[in-house]
């Protein structure tokens, strides 16, 4: 797979979908999660496993829509917080969807 033309050269995406996976690991206490990554229809990639709960999934997305050239950096706040993803796509008019599965096996990631 080539390298994805900068974002100057190229039209935004159309729609991003994230389907996110998380996996409590009961003995630590500690919530790892995946993301599939969808853009105009297609599947981008699958991310690594990496810890966070919540909506972490998502954060995960977005640095790796980022660096592979899909989405600009998004905006920074003076309190240190990020733009998040569906803020990004909405002021880009991207569609943007997105859901989570919990899951009971690590494997299953």
């Amino acid at each position: 797979m080539s390298k994805r033309q900068h974002l100057s050269e190229r039209e935004h995406p159309r729609s991003i979908i994230v389907v996110g996976r998380r996996w409590f690991q009961h003995g630590s206490g500690n919530t790892y999660h995946t993301a599939s990554i969808y853009v105009d229809g297609k599947f981008v990639k699958h991310t690594e496993r990496a810890y966070g709960y919540g909506d972490q999934y998502l954060q995960t997305a977005q640095d790796l829509l980022v660096s592979e050239g899909y989405l600009p950096q998004p905006k920074r706040f003076a309190s240190g917080a990020v733009e998040l993803l569906r803020r990004q796509c909405e002021a880009l008019g991207i569609i943007f969807d997105h859901e989570v599965v919990r899951v009971s096996r690590r494997k299953d990631l």
